[in-house]
């Protein structure tokens, strides 16, 4: 199983009341949407990819899944073992 390193993009939401102005200074710096997350690649489609934190080889089992939207990944790095 291939492990990955994935930059994707995330939506951000704030919770809290905040002004106007303050919202839009926050949304201006679109690199807080950036995220990378590493694993083992356990599903490669042209929809999605998924990915696990975990990989238990003894039975084939796997833990803590993400599944990335292909339309926000902006890059997928194999990584060396």
């Amino acid at each position: 199983m291939k492990r990955v390193q994935v930059e994707w993009l995330d939506s951000m939401t704030d919770g809290g009341w905040s002004d106007r102005d303050d919202a839009i200074r926050r949304a201006e710096h679109p690199d807080v949407l950036r995220v990378t997350s590493v694993g083992y690649l356990i599903a490669d489609t042209d929809e999605w990819l998924l990915l696990a934190t975990s990989h238990g080889p003894h039975a084939d089992i796997v833990q803590g899944c993400v599944q990335i939207p292909r339309e926000i990944v902006r890059e997928v790095r194999e990584l060396r073992r």
